[in-house]
């Protein structure tokens, strides 16, 4: 089989024993299959995917939007709430409302042309704004604090527990193991649900400060996502009071969560459009932005990267699924094809190299169990079969010790 050519790096060794690489990689760019329009214009800020199905809220209205055929999305189902949707999760055959001043909604949705409400909670105090929800409890973001509510019913749920959440001004939730962590302004309040019927705040992780963005060191956290060990918070400045101002800055900021009552500042990507949520899959963080779709490969958290984007259309929220991306905003939904799912989709170098007085160092990552194979020449013309590695679940280092050796050094992998 005739070789193909995934990506190369070069390396430059100067006399002077300086060095410097340049990475030429191929871009991971979301690629536009289908998109529905019947909500463009509106203001359209949630969207979620469950099997083939699609859910976004507008105003008051829940659109079900069969996304089996990606190029022909179909709306198959409509509710109209009485307050506008703030937040929905799906479980099983269950759709879940955060509808403001309407409260918490639990709609029927086990046949998607006809969801219709079945019950929820309406008591007093509960203007319902974000949730997430499992199988025994949800947890829904309200006026004055965090209410949890027992699921044993979903039609009748009951309140079981509430913390007050004070001076904080809370954005966005997500549950991770034994844990609920809520985003808002400057900070994540990181919540003990280990009993549910009795939530603590277990620690208050405050925003490091942007190192050359020292007038407003303090980022408003409005997205937050987990994967692993870690926590991925989308960021901006300071919210902007329409039409008068506009945020100067966004991006990401990645925190370990291995120890929960010590989570740690790992690292931060910073970009200058304005950063309205944060989807994870695999190695890869997807951005909601005024400008698009910002993909950012968190290999190494420590130093994130931009590794594509989409920037045809504004984004508000971004939800993803396998190898499908689906972002909402102004313009409508839009589904687009990712280019890796739930990790590297090929063997790919996952860092910049290295100079070290041992040689020139490469980081590989790719599907557990595939080989990749790197070739290096120091002309360009001449490409030599170098070596070939068994990849794993973790990045793998190779080091060229002929390289000190050399004025400059190239490298590339290959597919065979």
């Amino acid at each position: 089989m005739k070789a193909r050519y995934l990506l190369a790096h070069l390396l430059s060794f100067a006399a002077a024993g300086q060095s410097a690489y340049h990475a030429a990689a191929a871009t991971l760019d979301p690629v536009i299959l289908g998109r529905w329009t019947e909500v463009a214009g509106k203001d359209v800020r949630t969207v979620r995917v469950a099997g083939n199905f699609v859910y976004v809220a507008a105003l008051t209205n829940l659109h079900v939007i069969n996304v089996a055929n990606p190029a022909n999305p179909v709306r198959v189902g409509v509710y109209n709430s009485k307050a506008t949707i703030r937040d929905v999760a799906v479980v099983g055959t269950y759709a879940f409302l955060a509808a403001s001043e309407a409260g918490f909604e639990t709609l029927d949705v086990a046949n998607p042309t006809a969801p219709r409400r079945v019950g929820g909670y309406t008591g007093d105090a509960v203007y319902a704004d974000r949730l997430v929800v499992t199988e025994t409890h949800a947890y829904v973001l309200e006026s004055w604090g965090l209410s949890i509510f027992d699921m044993q019913d979903p039609v009748l749920p009951q309140v079981t527990a509430w913390l007050e959440k004070g001076w904080l001004q809370w954005e966005s939730i997500v549950k991770t193991g034994n844990h609920v962590c809520v985003s808002g302004r400057k900070s994540i309040d990181i919540v003990d649900v280990s009993t549910p019927s009795q939530p603590w705040r277990l620690v208050t992780y405050l925003a490091s400060p942007l190192l050359g963005l020292e007038d407003d060191p303090d980022p408003y956290f409005n997205g937050i996502a987990s994967s692993g060990p870690r926590l991925f918070a989308s960021f901006t400045d300071d919210p902007p009071i329409p039409p008068f101002d506009h945020p100067d800055y966004g991006g990401l900021e990645i925190i370990d969560f291995s120890y929960p009552g010590d989570p740690q500042f790992l690292g931060r990507y910073v970009t200058f459009a304005t950063v309205n949520g944060v989807a994870i899959s695999g190695n890869y963080a997807y951005l909601a932005t005024d400008a698009g779709i910002l993909v950012i490969d968190v290999t190494d958290p420590r130093d994130p990267r931009r590794a594509g984007g989409n920037h045809q259309f504004p984004a508000q929220a971004v939800a993803v699924k396998d190898d499908k991306l689906y972002a909402v905003g102004q313009r409508g939904l839009f589904i687009l094809q990712v280019a890796a799912g739930p990790g590297p989709a090929r063997p790919q170098f996952a860092a910049p190299i290295q100079v070290t007085r041992n040689g020139a160092r490469l980081t590989l990552s790719g599907p557990t169990g595939q080989t990749a194979y790197i070739q290096r020449t120091s002309n360009l013309s001449q490409w030599e079969d170098w070596v070939s590695v068994k990849l794993v679940d973790q990045p793998v280092e190779v080091t060229d010790e002929e390289a000190v050796s050399q004025f400059q050094r190239f490298y590339r992998l290959v597919l065979k």
